[in-house]
């Protein structure tokens, strides 16, 4: 009940617009498999009309988590001046029952983002980046005019709106020439290595002798994402049937059950990765992480009572306050949540906290995984949702009644046959608070406000300026973590 909804979607999206099409005007559609599984669409469109240049990528997923199916679908275009001038960037994302627009329009030296949903609108202006970026369009012209210069390595950088407006690297490197077979003719192809540094894992692009890209194979450790040319008909007709299953082939057993999980207050845990690039994991709310000799491997300490201090920095931050498209604090629907929550409620924070939690825990009471990743609004309203839909509603609960919040990803631990069960760690999504500058964990999906069977991975507030891509560690995690238990105070 309590695994997340993480995906794959963003990271599958954001890497796949950075996979270049033909030049020039261009209409392309491709097949996209998980682990071998059809898993959904992927359409890119390249289209100049006098001076702007529009490129667009359409990608729609099919995935399904403990047997329910859930879709998703992710549209990002860009108009550019055909001298790479950016003009404006507009992206769609349906992954809840509502879909959210993201629209950047750029104004010299600044950015203005606006999200709308249901009619909603939210707006704020961050500088435009100083150091150098290229646009879709022109960051393909320059990979292939470098690429035909005979460069075995190109060095570029782009803005992914998944990512905030931040310049995102990425590295083109040359491979060789391989031979595949696209619609039953076999061809030469061009192969490149493409590394992004906001993702853990690498892409390998392979292009016809007109740059057209043929397939795109991104290495995930959860599984291959394999896109392939094709008509449009039989893009649209690969997602028939059922979608790949991704969450269950995703949980974590640990070597043995940890007792009391629902009550314990510490407990040490060795964490390790398979394959021994174990990622800098915070330590922040309850959790402290400790090097250990062996490569690959940290001990996780959990005290529930002892919680971290927040700095100075994350103290004044105003992305841990404002409102944004995820967190909406102006609706007044939350806004009305708030009161019903806090109706008994006395002054102290902590327990106004604890009773906005316990309110969320109460208020979403169709509990499924069927939607992808909603909005604290649109949560709100339709009282659907899995652990996302719990950490962003709170989290904007929070902020309304003064208190800074952000959503923190990683895996909890709990057991489904209750305590005779032998217990999981699944993907999982919760809220962190500052209360008496300190960071509070709670977890509105579980009975209680939260438990030592967490792993905090990455932290984000979901502001407009930084997108909703704060996942690196929690990628480079996935199908990739062990994790034992070495012993646990149930005192």
């Amino acid at each position: 009940m309590f695994v997340s909804r993480r995906s794959c979607a963003i990271s599958m999206a954001a890497t796949l617009f950075m996979a270049l099409g033909a030049s020039g005007d261009s209409d392309l559609w491709y097949e996209m498999k998980l682990a071998g599984s059809p898993a959904g669409w992927s359409h890119m469109i390249d289209h100049v009309e006098g001076d702007q240049r529009k490129v667009m990528n359409e990608t729609a997923f099919r995935l399904r988590r403990a047997g329910v199916e859930v879709a998703m679908t992710i549209q990002i275009e860009w108009v550019e001046s055909v001298d790479g001038t950016p003009v404006s960037m507009t992206s769609r994302q349906d992954m809840g029952v509502q879909q959210m627009t993201t629209i950047w329009t750029f104004e010299g030296d600044s950015i203005k983002i606006a999200t709308e949903q249901d009619g909603r609108r939210n707006e704020t202006t961050v500088a435009a980046p100083t150091v150098p970026w290229l646009t879709p369009g022109a960051l393909q012209e320059v990979f292939k005019r470098d690429a035909k210069a005979g460069k075995k390595e190109i060095n570029l950088s782009t803005l992914a709106p998944d990512f905030g407006p931040e310049p995102v690297a990425m590295t083109y490197t040359y491979t060789g020439t391989d031979r595949i077979t696209i619609d039953g003719k076999e061809q030469e192809v061009t192969v490149w290595s493409m590394t992004m540094e906001k993702l853990p894992f690498p892409s390998v692009m392979k292009y016809s002798s007109d740059w057209t890209l043929l397939a795109n194979e991104m290495k995930a450790p959860f599984g291959q994402i394999d896109m392939i040319l094709s008509s449009r008909s039989e893009a649209m007709n690969s997602v028939e049937g059922e979608g790949p299953e991704l969450m269950l082939n995703l949980m974590i057993r640990p070597d043995k059950p940890i007792p009391d999980w629902l009550s314990a207050k510490k407990g040490r845990f060795r964490l390790h990765a398979k394959d021994g690039a174990m990622p800098k994991l915070p330590s922040a709310g309850y959790q402290r992480i400790e090097p250990t000799a062996k490569a690959g491997t940290v001990v996780q300490v959990m005290d529930l009572d002892a919680p971290s201090v927040a700095s100075k920095e994350e103290l004044e931050n105003p992305q841990y306050t404002g409102s944004s498209g995820m967190v909406d604090t102006r609706d007044a629907t939350i806004r009305e949540l708030v009161a019903q929550a806090l109706h008994d409620a006395g002054s102290d924070k902590a327990e106004r906290a604890e009773a906005m939690r316990a309110f969320v825990h109460r208020w979403i009471s169709i509990k499924n995984y069927r939607t992808a990743f909603a909005s604290a609004s649109e949560t709100a309203r339709n009282r659907t949702g899995d652990c996302s839909e719990h950490g962003v509603l709170l989290a904007a609960m929070l902020r309304i009644d003064g208190i800074p919040s952000r959503l923190a990803t990683g895996l909890v631990y709990f057991q489904p046959e209750g305590d005779k069960g032998e217990g999981v760690y699944g993907w999982h999504m919760w809220t962190q608070a500052i209360i008496d500058d300190h960071w509070i964990d709670l977890d509105a999906t579980l009975p209680v406000p939260f438990t030592i069977g967490h792993v905090l991975a990455d932290t984000s507030s979901l502001s407009d300026e930084t997108g909703i891509g704060d996942q690196y560690n929690l990628l480079a995690l996935l199908g990739n973590m062990e994790i034992d238990v070495i012993e646990v105070d149930a005192k």
